[in-house]
């Protein structure tokens, strides 16, 4: 004789949008997942400012270095190496100048 086997599932829990009563949260895990909440974001903006910081210095290296390229290339296109150079130029000063006040006011 073979038994049939009963299911413990609630009914619609394994669908997507109905995923049935006892998959809300209680009122002491809400309470304990704010504090992490807030311990996450301060740790999350502190790791968002240094990779602010660490992607303004790879940007001026990389301008500096194709601004060099560009002088470089000035005897074959003048006026395109000479736009290019203008344009790393001031590039560069954006980030070096107002970086710092785009990061911290973030």
């Amino acid at each position: 004789m073979v038994k049939a086997s009963v299911s413990h599932r609630q009914p619609g829990a394994g669908r997507s949008g109905n995923a049935g009563p006892t998959s809300l949260p209680r009122a002491r895990e809400l309470a304990s997942f704010v504090p992490f909440r807030r311990l996450v974001g301060a740790a999350s903006r502190n790791q968002w400012r240094a990779r602010w910081l660490f992607a303004r210095w790879v940007g001026v290296i990389v301008l500096s270095l194709n601004a060099i390229a560009q002088l470089l290339m000035m005897p074959a296109y003048p006026f395109w190496s000479l736009s290019i150079f203008t344009l790393d130029i001031l590039a560069g000063y954006g980030l070096i100048a107002y970086g710092q006040r785009i990061s911290s006011s973030s």
